[in-house]
């Protein structure tokens, strides 16, 4: 099988996984306890957590170890707007973010806290100006993916953090999911109040993330024991916390972004000879880990089983919205009404793809579009 859908989820490293085993058959002890035994696994999640932090270069941020991004980003959320009972206050974000972030602002919106939702133009881009106008003392939570898991295209985060520099009460969220590891950010992550990421991203283990959150903002989410600050309560998962560290550590190690560029550019050139496909994608600030193709005379179901046939893999937007009727609001919002997003499928790059694998779905793609 040809593999096109890393954004998905990538197969996780033959070193990450014999970690996971190395420390669940050694360190399998609850790392709460008393004992020895407990004690060396606690000091094995104090040496992860503080790896997190020497790699990214953090000060007076806080880690914790999650499930993945989806937790990271309710635990962010919820925890926080936890804060403010009275509803007195408003919060922003933009309508391409992940469901986990959408449908949670749609969620606090329900129970009366005023949102906005920013638009983007067709390329994907938030509206920095709609952002400025919106903005107001009342304003506590504001949040941003760094790189768009359905078009690739990238936000402008550090013009964000000088526009809310007027805007001290308003914390930050970013989803650092799809950037993490493959963009190198021109912004520093100290900078952000919230950073999710994810393991299973990045050649990681699934079930693997975390959220990291500056100190002295107070979360609430979870109730039970006081492990992880008592905002995670619960058994620790000292072997996805260690693989979450070490995932991180290796993220940067093995940067091949002019590498994946080069097969991108290569990739788009070729399709835009199809003159029934239509790629939807950003021209000046995008991930060339992520190409979204519109085929108007199919459904994006209907091709991604086509070249499912053929041995091609590739996905139809977001892997967490896949198996849903509705249309996925990220993509609406970009195209408009202008093409039906039902008709898109999502190609996503990872440095393991070839020169051949891309021919060959070239060649399968060009046979449904047609070409000049």
């Amino acid at each position: 099988m040809i593999y096109f859908d890393h954004s998905a989820t990538t197969k996780p490293s033959e070193e990450i996984l014999d970690l996971y085993k190395k420390i669940s058959t050694e360190y399998w002890y609850n790392s709460e306890t008393l004992y020895n035994e407990g004690k060396r696994s606690n000091a094995l999640y104090l040496k992860s957590y503080e790896t997190v932090l020497k790699e990214m270069k953090l000060v007076n941020k806080k880690v914790l170890f999650t499930s993945g991004a989806t937790e990271a980003n309710n635990t962010a959320l919820y925890g926080y707007i936890a804060n403010f009972k009275n509803k007195d206050c408003e919060l922003i974000t933009s309508k391409i973010e992940h469901a986990s972030v959408l449908k949670v602002y749609q969620d606090l919106e329900k129970q009366g806290f005023k949102v906005t939702y920013l638009d983007v133009d067709d390329e994907g881009n938030v509206d920095l100006e709609q952002l400025k106008k919106t903005l107001n003392n009342k304003t506590v939570l504001l949040s941003i993916m760094w790189v768009n898991n359905i078009i690739g295209s990238i936000q402008p985060i550090k013009e964000i953090i000088n526009i809310l520099k007027d805007y001290p009460r308003c914390k930050f969220h970013v989803d650092c999911v799809q950037g993490y590891g493959k963009i190198k950010p021109d912004f520093d992550f100290n900078d952000l109040d919230f950073i999710t990421l994810s393991g299973h991203k990045l050649h990681g283990i699934k079930g693997t993330g975390c959220l990291i959150y500056t100190n002295n903002i107070n979360l609430s989410f979870m109730k039970g024991g006081h492990q992880q600050d008592s905002i995670r309560p619960g058994t620790l998962d000292l072997a996805g916390a260690v693989c979450m560290a070490k995932t991180i550590q290796n993220a940067y190690k093995n940067y091949r972004f002019d590498d994946v560029k080069e097969k991108y550019l290569y990739l788009v050139k070729k399709l835009e000879n199809c003159p029934n496909l239509i790629l939807i994608r950003n021209h000046s600030s995008y991930s060339p880990y992520i190409l979204n193709i519109n085929i108007p005379s199919l459904r994006a179901e209907t091709a991604l089983h086509l070249l499912n046939e053929k041995g091609i893999i590739v996905g139809t937007g977001s892997a967490c919205n896949s198996k849903s009727k509705d249309l996925d609001p990220a993509l609406s919002s970009i195209l408009k009404n202008k093409l039906n997003p039902i008709n898109s499928i999502r190609i996503s790059l990872d440095s393991s793809n070839t020169y051949e694998e891309l021919d060959l779905l070239i060649k399968e793609l060009s046979s449904m579009g047609g070409t000049k």
